[in-house]
């Protein structure tokens, strides 16, 4: 869903013929049928597909009931209906508190060159609805105000070149053409990337800039943000090339910040749990709506006492288990520090074998992000490797396994969101930069002043050495 002209237009994949379904097959709904609420739930799917993480829920996206019954009570009837006619599909799966049903698009076919139909909203009580502004940040979630000094690089001097992105978006995926070398699910799990990224590709060449803030991690997510790394080098601003600094292997790096004592402590005078009021919240229980907990600050540590008194049990365990086994991190913290963390592992746990790095990846971020009862053969050799991590970890992720991922996005996007581009900004406010979660894109001749930036950041906030890595993007 995008505004422009003080019109508001429904974004869906082309090819799907909406008008034609439903005059083949009318629907037999109890009240009179809405097209703009079909369109309302195939725009959220979109818009999903767009922005969150593809590699880690395969184009499944989860839309809260909530947000679905304030647009319409029957929505129910109109979801029924569009998988029944073979446009979308539900992992029909949802925990309460935890959970909302997920959505995904069937048989996608988009065009090229006009991925996404633009179509303006008809009906008058929904246009009226989403002009709310109320209404509009509900659905959107545009909260981008606090972050001018990220938004405003996205302009017309920000380009894409075009058609060769196209060519390199074919090549970087290919599997349909190959139906005998891959399965049907593989096939249709990247037709699902490719279409995020020609949404990405044909937004930036239209101009349709988006950034947006999510809330619940902090992360800064823009048209560049969702675009494929292989598809960055035809990337442009005022015409000239740009440089991407990133901080190599960061969340084992970050993770090594939560090894250290005075991270638990309240008093530490850099990062701190304590800064993250939505941690505590996991680390307590979650007794506190995700969505209510953004409104704390560090100005109601007496109220966050009150309400996650919980979360103090866990931080005296995690105190005692880290001093208790202070001697036995080094190794984990010297990898991390090394910038070649993941060929330290795999040497590890297959001495004598050829790296392979897809597969120690995958199988470090089963140990990170997956539940404690879930285990896998090389997970369980990373376990194995490094006890004393694994039980600092596993005691993080007891109550609820996504906490130990929360914490290591939250620390990055508060030292990239928070500390780094709001350093570069006072200190060179003219200078264009794009942030990409945990790397800054930004003009070549300026690289050795923003390298110097984040060191300084990671050590001063986290007392972490931080390896860069830096490349040119350039076609």
């Amino acid at each position: 869903m995008i505004q422009r002209d003080s019109r508001i237009y429904w974004q869906i994949p082309s090819g799907i013929n909406l008008e034609t379904i439903l005059k083949d097959y009318p629907p037999a709904f109890k009240r009179k049928v809405k097209i703009d609420v079909f369109y309302f739930i195939l725009d959220q799917i979109t818009k999903g597909v767009w922005l969150t993480n593809i590699e880690d829920n395969r184009g499944i996206i989860e839309i809260h009931s909530n947000k679905l019954q304030s647009f319409n009570h029957d929505y129910k009837e109109y979801i029924e209906y569009l998988i029944a006619n073979n446009i979308i599909a539900t992992d029909n799966h949802y925990q309460i508190g935890s959970k909302s049903k997920g959505y995904y698009f069937v048989n996608l076919k988009p065009n090229l060159e006009e991925t996404l139909e633009e179509i303006p909203v008809a009906d008058t009580l929904i246009k009226d609805k989403l002009v709310s502004h109320f209404y509009w940040e509900f659905i959107t979630k545009h909260e981008t105000k606090q972050y001018s000094h990220l938004t405003k690089w996205f302009n017309e001097d920000l380009k894409i070149d075009y058609q060769p992105a196209l060519k390199k978006l074919d090549k970087v995926f290919c599997k349909a053409r190959q139906p005998k070398v891959y399965s049907k699910e593989e096939i249709e799990e990247e037709s699902v990337k490719k279409f995020k990224n020609l949404i990405a590709i044909n937004n930036l060449h239209k101009q349709s800039f988006f950034c947006s803030v999510d809330f619940n991690i902090g992360r800064f997510h823009s048209n560049l943000s969702t675009l494929n790394k292989k598809l960055r080098p035809f990337i442009t601003y005022k015409g000239k090339n740009l440089v991407n600094i990133d901080v190599r292997n960061s969340q084992p790096l970050l993770s090594t910040a939560i090894l250290r004592k005075e991270f638990w402590t309240r008093e530490h005078s850099g990062m701190n749990i304590y800064r993250f009021p939505s941690a505590l919240n996991l680390l307590s229980g979650s007794p506190v709506d995700s969505y209510a907990v953004k409104s704390f600050s560090l100005d109601h540590l007496e109220e966050l006492d009150v309400v996650f008194r919980d979360a103090e049990t866990v931080i005296m365990s995690v105190t005692f288990l880290l001093e208790k086994y202070s001697e036995s991190f080094s190794e984990w913290i010297i990898a991390a520090e090394s910038g070649k963390f993941y060929e330290s592992i795999f040497k590890k746990i297959h001495p004598g074998e050829s790296f392979r790095k897809d597969e120690v990846k995958v199988a470090m971020l089963k140990f990170f992000f997956s539940e404690n009862k879930h285990t896998s053969k090389d997970k369980k050799l990373i376990m194995d490797a490094f006890p004393e991590v694994t039980k600092v970890f596993e005691r993080l992720k007891q109550k609820d396994h996504v906490t130990l991922s929360h914490i290591l996005q939250r620390l990055e996007s508060s030292l990239m969101i928070e500390f780094v581009s709001r350093r570069i900004v006072h200190d060179k406010p003219d200078l264009p930069f794009f942030t990409i979660h945990d790397s800054i894109a930004t003009f070549e001749e300026e690289v050795e002043y923003v390298t110097t930036v984040i060191e300084e950041a990671f050590d001063s906030l986290l007392g972490i050495k931080v390896e860069l890595g830096v490349e040119k993007w350039s076609a």
